[in-house]
């Protein structure tokens, strides 16, 4: 607003008169709020430089020639003024204990509506903790966790539990199915399919391994005890199996107590041995099947007699019946070369 170089130079801004009074080159400053009690809340003296500076409440009003500019100060307590030369300067704003409202230690604050509040969240040496002031990762959470838009705000997770929508992937970042791992899953107790059609896939040229690790702790050492190939070949003590069963290295064993073991069997080479027990040996068939040869074993209890077996549904030639008298032990066997 405009002074002039009137002695009795009169302006107003709000509840305030500010007069010039050229008589004591002062300016004064006039709180005209109520109209009954005036009242001079500030002085100054008149100069030509804008260093004359008078502070009423928020306002500074700063005298440049036959200008007079109005700054607001938002602060005023923290604003002080250099009475010589007029500089205005703020005061740092420090607090040894800062927080905003009432609030708990490593408590992020909420507004409730009115105020600011101790939130739920803690933040404590760069953890963060959801339902716990005691992070020990970087994340903590104590109770359910419910992600994805489908189950956030409509589904309560289970207690301490997790129900997650989409895919989840461990050790790759595209899974393509519900938990996509990349890598060893170990499972400590047992795997169950509640599906009445369970299925196992494992790649259509690979091969699906059954391990055991008999160690302690993240050692990979497995020992491979049973294959199945792509095309459907089984083997037991050996990986690569070019039969539908290969058994290396041990029996087998039906129900009723019969066994069999191919191996090295004594100057023999390569041998199949058959064990049984509470029988003895009525005889053996040999005989040829398309190409390969076979034997029948025809155990016979003790006491028990059995007729005379023919095998009628073969060529007389293809079949040659041996009928034996062994030793009646607890352990017997047929060695063929």
């Amino acid at each position: 607003m405009a002074i002039g170089n009137v002695p009795t130079g009169l302006a107003r801004s709000g509840d305030h008169v500010f007069v010039t009074d050229r008589a004591s080159d002062d300016l004064k400053v006039i709180d005209i709020s109520d109209p009954a009690n005036l009242a001079v809340v500030a002085s100054l003296a008149l100069g030509d430089l804008p260093a004359d500076v008078a502070i009423s409440g928020n306002y500074a009003y700063v005298l440049d020639n036959d200008r007079l500019k109005i700054i607001q100060l938002f602060c005023p307590n923290m604003v002080t003024m250099d009475p010589v030369t007029g500089e205005l300067t703020s005061q740092a704003i420090t607090e040894s204990d800062p927080q905003v409202g009432a609030n708990t230690t490593d408590r992020v604050p909420k507004w409730d509506g009115s105020a600011l509040v101790s939130g739920t969240i803690a933040d404590v040496a760069g953890k963060v903790g959801i339902g716990t002031t005691a992070p020990v990762s970087k994340l903590d959470v104590e109770g359910g966790l419910a992600v994805g838009a489908a189950y956030s705000g409509t589904s309560a997770a289970p207690a301490n539990g997790a129900i997650i929508e989409g895919n989840v992937g461990i050790g790759t970042t595209a899974p393509e199915h519900k938990l996509d791992v990349n890598g060893i899953v170990r499972i400590k107790d047992h795997l169950t399919f509640n599906s009445a059609n369970g299925v196992v896939n494992w790649g259509p040229s690979g091969t699906l391994h059954f391990r055991t690790l008999n160690a302690v702790g993240n050692n990979t050492g497995f020992n491979d005890r049973m294959a199945i190939t792509a095309s459907g070949n089984v083997g037991i003590g050996v990986v690569t199996p070019d039969e539908k069963l290969v058994v290396e290295g041990g029996r087998i064993k039906t129900s009723v107590g019969y066994t069999c073991k191919a191996g090295i069997n004594g100057g023999y080479g390569n041998a199949f041995n058959f064990f049984w027990t509470g029988a003895s040996l009525q005889g053996v068939d040999r005989q040829r099947e398309r190409g390969h040869r076979a034997i029948h074993l025809r155990p016979q209890a003790e006491g028990a007699h059995q007729p005379h077996h023919h095998q009628r549904h073969r060529p007389r030639e293809a079949v040659e019946t041996r009928d034996l008298q062994l030793p009646e032990d607890r352990r017997q066997h047929v060695h063929r070369g």
